[in-house]
């Protein structure tokens, strides 16, 4: 597993936590998620069968910015 932290752009209250969180576990190749406001991730993922670019993507489809 690596662990990268992202900058998150869009997160305002406790719910976007939840959809953020929720939209990086979809991912079976991702592990622990770590949100938290105003604007910080971390996500523990599997590089060998993900990568950075498909983790950024799926914080883009829950509309929140990187």
């Amino acid at each position: 597993m690596q662990t990268k932290m992202m900058n998150v752009t869009g997160m305002t209250y406790g719910g976007c936590v939840s959809k953020m969180t929720e939209a990086q576990t979809v991912v079976p190749a991702f592990g622990h998620v770590d949100v938290s406001l105003p604007h910080k991730a971390t996500i523990d993922f599997d590089k060998k069968l993900t990568s950075i670019e498909y983790q950024q993507s799926a914080v883009k489809g829950a509309s929140y910015g990187v």
